[in-house]
């Protein structure tokens, strides 16, 4: 299925610190560093580690600000894409913007070796989520289940909850909109089920990890 890319880049933490100053000289002018929001970030607790903030100004794409933070003390990666003039950016946007912003930022790392750009790829399958098995029991109640009705027959209800359980015990990382593209475009399930199966997921896994945590398991 198609997904949002992810961008990350690695490399000493006091040179990562140092990323944005290196970056300004090497985007073009379709980028632009935004310190203002950036303070503004700052002022209002935006956290222990600082976020670095862009401006796209790439010609037939929305303007948005592209923002960088850390994910692990030697890790820089893209946290959002977050549109200026529109309410919205596509998934094709999105993609778009972020590939624009690594091929122009690939310059730095022959002013900085120490630093490697990966730009994550957009297509994932259902194995990039879950393990052999939970992915059976999704594609087992898939295949058998009423794509008109979700899981409200008692048996489809079986099946669904033994792939829901199964994913919650391996602490599977798919979010409710993955869930609910997945459904889409791999399983074939009609939007306005999958949006309802993507929900009630999200609330079934949220239920059985408060459980876990009070009960010590």
């Amino acid at each position: 299925m198609k997904v949002m890319r992810e961008l990350f880049i690695q490399g000493s933490p006091d040179k990562l610190l140092n990323l944005p100053d290196i970056a300004s000289s090497v985007l073009g002018a379709e980028w632009e560093r935004d310190k203002e929001t950036e303070k503004q970030l700052a002022r209002e607790g935006g956290g222990k580690k600082p976020m670095f903030c862009f401006i796209s100004k790439i010609k037939e794409l929305p303007s948005a600000r592209l923002w960088l933070a850390f994910k692990e003390q030697d890790k820089l990666y893209v946290s959002n894409i977050v549109p200026i003039d529109v309410n919205k950016l596509s998934q094709e946007q999105y993609n778009s913007i972020l590939k624009k912003f690594s091929d122009d930022l690939a310059e730095i790392q022959i002013l900085e070796p120490n630093f490697k750009i990966s730009l994550e790829t957009d297509e994932k399958d259902v194995e990039n989520f879950f393990s052999a098995e939970t992915a059976k029991k999704l594609s087992s109640f898939s295949i058998a289940a009423n794509k008109s009705t979700g899981s409200s027959h008692p048996l489809d209800r079986e099946r669904w909850l033994d792939f829901v359980i199964s994913a919650a015990e391996e602490d599977s990382k798919i979010s409710p909109s993955e869930l609910e593209r997945l459904l889409i475009q791999n399983e074939k399930w009609p939007p306005e089920v999958a949006d309802s199966l993507s929900t009630e997921y999200s609330l079934a896994v949220e239920v059985l990890k408060a459980y876990r945590k009070k009960s010590g398991r």
